[in-house]
């Protein structure tokens, strides 16, 4: 004898072959490309930001960070320096360089450690002189308030030449401040538990949704100002006599946009040519990267409209070097002179 449940028992067959189907053709390929992407991610190293810390001066990157990112290596010192481990102060002989900035100084993930000015500037020094060092104080957003809080927090470390690098950005962009940590998708304070978090923050979401930002709060768009631009020309020669009083030779590295991108207007060129004379009349050396970085044409050294690529922060190493090195002849011969003076 048969037995037969019905129309009803049938639907239900058929709606269990539907829902393995579903099953075995949609969520089984989707679940199983997150999991490869999630390797992927982790495999590149997006799951392991930069991370950092509030301070009183707005953040810092933590210090012992070591990652290896899209290809790039990142490290931080116990210091907390984009730098290769140091002592507080150099050992007889070497010479020591503290450079301070703000994403141009530092390079950001896009730049593997090797490639960044300051380490570029290093193996140009020792090559010239033997035992150097120099140090990279810096962080991506930093205004010179952030730099001169810094620097007052740390010192110089021993140097003989402190460099200050900043954009023409800098002589009207606020202070960069410690609620961008964990709010701003570029300054976390802990590592995400999957990579996929820091795709979807990093790269994903702000791209449906362009209020949420993920770019460098120093490249903001800062309505020239003149009273913000004196300021900051005060703020510039009142770090360079901090250098000075603890034995550092203060230099300023001013590094433009391409020519393409540079404003032009009135207050920004005054600001400027204010910048260019209050450090002259002090007796601060001044290096202008513009020339040298325009010369292949506009953008060829940049790798956006801020940012020099590897080949022009050789550019800028190559200009500081030649800098540091003129100094040091002229230091020697009036040493010199000195001396055959005193006999």
């Amino acid at each position: 004898m048969f037995s037969y449940g019905g129309p009803g028992e049938s639907l239900a067959r058929v709606s269990v072959t539907k829902l393995k189907r579903f099953w075995l053709w949609v969520l089984m390929p989707l679940i199983a490309l997150f999991v490869v992407s999630e390797v992927v991610a982790r495999y590149l190293g997006l799951d392991r930001p930069v991370l950092y810390e509030k301070t009183d001066y707005g953040y810092r990157a933590q210090p012992n960070q070591q990652i290896e990112r899209v290809g790039n290596r990142i490290f931080y010192n116990a210091l907390g320096l984009r730098s290769e481990p140091v002592d507080l102060t150099p050992k007889p002989g070497v010479l020591r360089v503290l450079c301070i900035g703000d994403s141009i100084t530092n390079g950001g993930a896009p730049t593997d450690q090797a490639q960044t000015y300051p380490y570029l500037l290093e193996g140009m020094l020792r090559s010239r002189f033997g035992l150097a060092e120099v140090l990279n104080a810096s962080a991506g957003g930093w205004a010179l308030e952030n730099e001169e809080g810094w620097l007052r927090a740390f010192g110089t470390f021993g140097s003989r030449y402190a460099v200050l690098e900043l954009g023409t950005h800098d002589l009207f962009q606020p202070m960069a401040p410690s609620s961008l940590v964990d709010t701003h998708p570029s300054f976390p304070s802990h590592s995400p538990s999957l990579a996929w978090q820091a795709v979807l923050a990093r790269f994903l979401i702000p791209r449906v949704a362009p209020q949420m930002t993920v770019s460098d709060p120093g490249t903001g768009e800062n309505a020239p100002d003149a009273a913000a631009a004196q300021d900051a020309i005060r703020r510039v020669l009142k770090m360079a006599d901090f250098m000075r009083a603890r034995g550092a030779t203060p230099i300023v590295l001013h590094v433009e946009q391409p020519a393409s991108k540079e404003p032009t207007d009135l207050i920004t060129s005054q600001a400027k040519a204010a910048l260019g004379a209050a450090l002259a009349q002090q007796g601060i050396d001044l290096i202008s990267a513009r020339d040298a970085l325009n010369a292949p044409g506009d953008t060829a050294l940049f790798r956006d409209e801020f940012h020099p690529n590897p080949a022009g922060n050789r550019v800028l190493a190559q200009l500081v070097f030649e800098r540091i090195t003129r100094l040091r002849s002229a230091g020697a011969s009036n040493q010199a002179g000195l001396n055959r003076h005193a006999d």
